[in-house]
Parts: C-alpha cells; sequence; structure tokens
C-alpha cells in the first residue's frame, strides 16, 4: 500500500498493510512496533511528543520501539475512522525523568503519565509519498 503524507487511512487499511493489533497507539507484529497511531486528544504534541501511559502494556510497548531503532509509519486521529498520515518518525528521546514527567502531567491534565516519547521526522521532506509493505519501507520521491 502506498500510504501519502497528509491523505487519511482507517484503521483497517493500516493494520491490513502494516499488521499488528487494531486498538492500540503503537500496534506491534512478530516483537516489532509497525507504526505509531496518536489521538491528539491525549497526544497533543504528536508525533514530537508522546506520553506514555504508567501501564505495563503501553510502558512495554514504549520500550520495544525504543530498543528496536530505525523509523515507523505515524498517523494521527483526524476524527472516528481516519487517521492521517504525517511520516516517518523514529524515537529521538525516551524521557522519564520524575520533573519532566509532572510538568508534562500538568501540561496535558493527564496524572497517569510514566514516560515521554520525543518523535523525530526521518525522510526527506521533498519526500511525499512512501510505499509501506509488512517487510519493508521504500521512499519515493
Amino acid at each position: 500500500m502506498l500510504f501519502q503524507v497528509g491523505k487519511t487511512y482507517t484503521r483497517y487499511q493500516i493494520h491490513s498493510a502494516l499488521g499488528g493489533e487494531l486498538q492500540t497507539y503503537l500496534p506491534q507484529r512478530a516483537g516489532k512496533i509497525v507504526c505509531g497511531c496518536f489521538k491528539p486528544t491525549l497526544d497533543s504534541k504528536a508525533p514530537d511528543e508522546v506520553l506514555v501511559e504508567d501501564s505495563p502494556k503501553v510502558k512495554q510497548k514504549a520500550e520495544i520501539l525504543c530498543q528496536q531503532g530505525g523509523a515507523i509509519p505515524v498517523f494521527l486521529k483526524l476524527h472516528r475512522a481516519r487517521w492521517k498520515y504525517i511520516g516517518m518518525f523514529r524515537v529521538k528521546k525516551h524521557s522519564v525523568d520524575l520533573e519532566e514527567i509532572r510538568r508534562k502531567q500538568q501540561e496535558s491534565g493527564r496524572n497517569n503519565i510514566a514516560a515521554v516519547l520525543y518523535l523525530e521526522p526521518v525522510l526527506s521532506e521533498l519526500c511525499s509519498t512512501v510505499q509501506i509493505t509488512k517487510e519493508r519501507v521504500f521512499e519515493l520521491v
């Protein structure tokens, strides 16, 4: 499937192309995180900053993403069934600093944050289309 920056997709389309779960922020397949699906209502600064909820499963997925390295396609939820493709991102920093977490909790109004993921784009701004398969990523300019 071709994901085009700025275009929208359903979670089913994303799942069909990449695999992983349909209802998680970091879908996983074969032990790898295959993409990021972030809700601006929970992560208003996504994709640059993603707040990691203080639950074992959510923290584990964030750790897997940090350890696996590389880039993942990132989508932001627009409304009920549409997710906008933002581009390819990688982890820049993973923070568990308590003061930083307290600050992020105050900013977001959420009190269940265990960590903060800082992501950065990895593809050239000139690239507007990326073909993604379950096995690899191709940059198309």
